[in-house]
């Protein structure tokens, strides 16, 4: 029943890899451009 838990990566190489995903998200969401709440859609004229 043990070998169910047993991890087949090494734990450094998950800790590396899980490192790797959260800078490549903060990085990604630095680079896209946030919306503007305030403004309507495209297409929609302004009130």
């Amino acid at each position: 029943m043990m070998e169910v838990f047993s991890l087949t990566k090494p734990l450094w190489e998950i800790a590396l890899r899980a490192t790797v995903v959260y800078f490549g998200l903060v990085l990604l969401l630095q680079v896209i451009p946030k919306r503007d709440a305030d403004l309507p859609p495209p297409g929609v004229p302004r009130s």
